[in-house]
């Protein structure tokens, strides 16, 4: 995975390491206050858990995801602690005017965006190549691979425009490495071709 530098003009893609300092070891709040994460497919697990990490340390969150399920648990659970905090939009991540709606709703929340983590992924099935469908296709490419690129870009492009020093990470997970049928294997390859 890689994790991208904004610096004025500037963008740098920094290959991160796992740190090697325990993981329950605290961050320095002062780092997070006045801080925005943004967060794709936000209202559930890895996603979640990210997003409530964020907040206990300070943060403004933005969060999205299609789920109405999650969506409504994460605001009676996670939004009602912190509600100055927390923005929670249903957004489907493949529309480009739902993302738009996305980055000019948290600008006029928060002002800006410091950190982007592109969490939002799907795993349909495990069908064999020659029985997947198009549509099937189309979809899990359009999720795993196409919307993080156009966070991507909506990001950077307010990162540089508010001259933030911001981070995007982009979750893959084993996928990553081991491709299959999730698109998530060419993650890791394109962000380091992406600008």
């Amino acid at each position: 995975m890689g994790k991208y530098l904004v610096e004025g003009d500037r963008i740098t893609v920094v290959d991160s390491q796992p740190p090697q300092s325990n993981a329950h070891q605290s961050v320095n709040m002062v780092a997070y206050t006045q801080k925005t994460a943004l967060i794709t497919g936000a209202c559930g697990g890895l996603g979640r858990a990210t997003a409530e990490r964020f907040l206990q340390e300070g943060a403004n969150v933005v969060v999205c995801d299609v789920n109405d399920t999650l969506i409504s648990d994460f605001k009676e659970k996670v939004s009602a602690a912190y509600p100055e905090c927390t923005l929670v939009l249903k957004i489907d991540v493949t529309d480009d005017k739902a993302l738009d709606k996305l980055f000019e709703e948290a600008e006029k929340m928060f002002g800006h965006i410091d950190f982007v983590v592109n969490n939002c992924g799907v795993m349909d099935h495990f069908d064999p190549v020659g029985d997947m469908s198009r549509e099937m296709w189309d979809r899990v490419i359009a999720i795993n691979l196409t919307a993080p690129a156009m966070v991507t870009k909506r990001a950077v492009t307010m990162m540089l425009k508010h001259e933030t020093k911001g981070s995007i990470v982009n979750i893959a997970s084993i996928a990553g490495i081991r491709g299959f049928a999730s698109g998530k294997f060419p993650v890791p390859l394109t962000e380091r071709r992406f600008f």
